[in-house]
């Protein structure tokens, strides 16, 4: 499944950042099999529709929004906007398909625990509620999902940090498969805080250089060949030699 920000609104530049780890951190954890494996064997959620586990699952990848008309699309549609006020108890809300986080508990909580809490919140927008006595959330879709999110990140966070030192060999290849994999999974459709332009190169080219008009070279006479001397001996006249032919009797 892929994760979508259909928008952001008032995050700041460094908030961008963290909430971009959370975000992958999220769509590391839902596409991965821990996740598939927890979901399909958790016992029973409490549904109204009363969902098998591999049901719920199923709706959770789909990603058919309960309030977007976009169908099953295999992709999580975030309307993400940051609450300026603070809350004592509760890290966020949703509100119709828009997920609000209180401006406190963004900044104080690490990125694997909000993870949890925009998977949590991203249940709501697929329809699934919180239970009416939140003492007793071991069956719910949204807390529950939440929890196993949390702590599939958890236990990958240590290839999202920015300095591999202290990674081993496996961890840094799989940092690197991960990194490769989120790029694809994790896409934004606000085109105001996405859309760059690429600068365009340009490579100077060498000018030919200007070639010398071709110099006609004058035709040269060419010179008659002097005639052969003939060389008198004193006293007479040169004999000429004759070439004497041979006759064939038959």
């Amino acid at each position: 499944m892929r994760i979508t920000k259909v928008k952001t609104r008032r995050y700041t530049a460094t908030d961008i950042e963290k909430l971009d780890i959370s975000l992958e951190l999220f769509s590391e954890a839902v596409n991965s099999v821990e996740f598939k494996q927890r979901v399909e064997d958790h016992p029973k959620f409490d549904t109204v529709e009363q969902y098998s586990s591999k049901e719920v699952y199923s709706i959770i990848m789909n990603g058919d929004e309960a309030d977007t008309n976009g169908g099953i699309d295999h992709e999580a549609d975030l309307d993400l906007t940051l609450d300026l006020q603070t809350s004592s108890d509760a890290i966020g809300y949703t509100q119709q398909n828009r997920i609000f986080t209180f401006l406190n508990f963004f900044r104080q909580l690490e990125p694997t625990k909000l993870a949890g809490h925009f998977a949590h919140e991203y249940c709501h927008t697929l329809g699934f509620a919180d239970p009416s006595d939140l003492s007793d959330t071991a069956r719910n879709v949204p807390y529950e999902v939440g929890r196993i999110i949390e702590e599939i990140s958890i236990n990958n966070q240590r290839t999202f940090i920015t300095d591999d030192t202290g990674l081993t060999d496996t961890e840094k290849t799989a940092r690197r498969v991960r990194r490769t994999a989120r790029n694809s999974r994790i896409v934004s459709a606000d085109a105001e805080e996405t859309t760059t332009r690429v600068p365009v190169i340009k490579t100077k080219r060498k000018k030919a250089a200007a070639r010398k008009p071709a110099v006609k070279k004058k035709a040269v006479a060419k010179k008659k060949p002097a005639p052969k001397k003939t060389t008198r001996k004193s006293g007479g006249a040169v004999k000429k030699k004759t070439a004497k032919r041979k006759v064939s009797h038959s």
